[in-house]
């Protein structure tokens, strides 16, 4: 059942006030409505810790349906104006071995890695080595399209054919694994078309920011990895954040396991195959704390300037009216809840949610790694009673609403 949280805490609160100014003397016949200052202030506060509290209350319970249900298991972090709300690692890393989980453990972001990439994108165009309206081509001067650029890859625009059929049908030793130079190269080798005019249509597409990640490697001179870590991780204090690429270790140096779900509450490890050598798209690990340094970080211009995020947080529009939500770059953008950016993953087992209010600078970050777990319908719900939303309609709910990665291996590990 849901339940109104502000309008509870608003009664609250004019019930403590009536009740502080009842006993106040009177003075020619009229109550002194709590005048002083200093008693308007402490009732304020009182206000605002009963309305804290309530929020936590709700949040845990909410939490404990949601994990003793047997519908996530993984890490999640609620937060309102630098405040946490609730923090929690709820289940395994492994089923196997029953390792639990904690809130030190980083999970695979899947798609949740794209918001990522474009503040790597946008460190380079704020530093003046990248413009967001010049060719892809000026950067990476072989590839067959010079009618691309940096703000069609995006924003989703690019028409860029989709690379992980590309590597099906070209990349012949999947033992193997593919790298972003390997995918460059299946590109400029084949040459294939187009799928649309760029800047004409949005589709989204995990090729894009693959392209992006080849992109930084090509104007920093370092490895997407590294530039991540240089540019974003360590300044913010992300330690157990890092980009895995396959090409350059074999084995994900982390604990948590991807799962899918085999039917009657048996699940099946997901394995670490050939397309986890491409990066930008997916890749990176990070920690719901490191993510909320991340959110933290991108009101105060620590990481960028507030006017190229107010770039990064505009609508580009040319949407199917069947979407729910617009894109800008790097994030999805709520075309019913205003001020809201996010983005969802889905890719070997992780399932994936950032969601960030803006005007409220509230946050919600939940990692999950069994992939028939849904934690986008949590996040929504947790975001609406927050605010007195109405409930999510069947787009936010479906199966979906997720990012569920390009025909090859996206979202259930093939």
């Amino acid at each position: 059942m849901r339940i109104k949280l502000l309008p509870l805490v608003f009664l609250g609160f004019l019930m403590g006030l009536l009740a502080a100014c009842g006993s106040a003397p009177v003075a020619s016949g009229e109550p002194d409505f709590c005048a002083d200052e200093y008693e308007q202030q402490q009732l304020i506060i009182k206000a605002q810790a009963a309305a804290k509290e309530l929020k936590i209350h709700w949040i845990d319970s909410l939490m404990d349906n949601w994990y003793t249900s047997n519908r996530f298991n993984g890490t999640i972090l609620v937060a309102e104006r630098g405040e946490v709300l609730y923090r929690g690692a709820l289940g395994y890393a492994n089923l196997q071995t029953k390792d639990t989980l904690s809130l030190d453990s980083p999970f695979q972001l899947a798609s949740a890695s794209k918001p990522i990439t474009a503040l790597s994108v946008l460190t380079l165009y704020e530093k003046g080595l990248l413009h967001l309206d010049s060719a892809v081509t000026a950067y990476i001067p072989e590839l067959p399209y010079t009618n691309v650029t940096i703000r069609h890859l995006l924003t989703h625009r690019s028409g860029l054919p989709r690379y992980m059929s590309l590597g099906h049908v070209h990349w012949f030793d999947k033992s193997q694994a593919l790298s972003n130079c390997d995918m460059l190269e299946i590109y400029i080798k084949n040459k294939p078309a187009l799928e649309f005019k760029p800047g004409s249509r949005f589709i989204y597409s995990n090729s894009n920011y693959a392209m992006l990640a080849a992109v930084v490697e090509a104007v920093s001179g370092q490895d997407f990895g590294d530039y991540v870590h240089d540019a974003i991780f360590a300044p913010l204090g992300m330690n157990n954040s890092f980009i895995y690429s396959k090409c350059k270790q074999e084995e994900i140096p982390q604990d948590v396991l991807g799962y899918v779900h085999s039917g009657r509450g048996r699940y099946g490890e997901v394995g670490n195959d050939y397309l986890n050598g491409v990066t930008g798209d997916k890749g990176a690990y990070s920690t719901v704390e490191d993510l909320f340094k991340l959110d933290q970080a991108l009101y105060d211009e620590t990481l960028l300037k507030q006017s190229t995020l107010d770039e990064a947080f505009t609508p580009y529009g040319q949407i199917p009216k069947r979407h729910h939500d617009d894109y800008g770059l790097g994030w999805r953008i709520d075309k019913y809840r205003p001020n809201i950016v996010y983005h969802t993953g889905w890719w070997k087992g992780f399932r994936t949610m950032f969601i960030r209010k803006l005007d409220t600078r509230q946050t919600v970050i939940a990692l999950n790694n069994r992939e028939n777990m849904l934690p986008y319908k949590l996040c929504w719900q947790i975001i609406e009673q927050l605010n007195n939303m109405p409930a999510s309609t069947p787009l936010y709910d479906s199966l979906d609403s997720g990012d569920s990665g390009d025909a090859m291996g996206g979202g259930v590990g093939r």
